[in-house]
This record gives C-alpha cells, structure tokens and sequence, in this order.
C-alpha cells in the first residue's frame, strides 16, 4: 500500500513537471493492474487506449474497458441484510 501511495505521488509530481495544458490524453494501466488516465505514458504503465483530445473522453473510455472495472466481491450486494 505504501509503495502504491509513493508510485502515485511520484507519477504526480513528474506528470506535472509537463505543459500545464496537454494535447492528448491516455489510458494506462500500472504493474498494480489499477487504470488511470494520464496527458503521458510513463515507464511501468502499459497505453491501454489513446490518445484522446480531452480528458472527459479518456475518462469515458476508461469506464468501458472491462479491464479498468472493479470486481464485485460483495455476494450479496443490494443493501437489505447480510448475504444468507
């Protein structure tokens, strides 16, 4: 979790050393197996869609890749009681 926490302050930290207005954004996915949308691709995450001109249409390309979904572990999952 911690090395997790530091991946991503340290992606931050680079992404911003960018331009302040990217022309393209991207899909990634990271050795974490987590999606995020980035304006780039860096070393230990794989493109998995892009480039988009706006981050609303990454974003919205992220939501329909079954690989940036989340599991469902939850075996009963309408909020009516614990699962029997």
């Amino acid at each position: 979790m911690i090395a997790r926490t530091l991946a991503a302050a340290a992606f931050m930290v680079v992404a911003g050393i960018g331009t302040a207005s990217a022309a393209e954004w991207f899909v990634v996915a990271g050795e974490d197996r987590d999606c995020e949308v980035v304006d780039q691709v860096l070393p230990g995450f794989g493109k998995l869609a892009g480039p988009y001109a706006t981050e609303a249409e990454a974003m919205t390309e992220k939501g329909r890749l079954a690989r940036c979904e989340q599991a469902n572990t939850d075996p009963d999952p309408d909020e009516d009681g614990p699962a029997r």
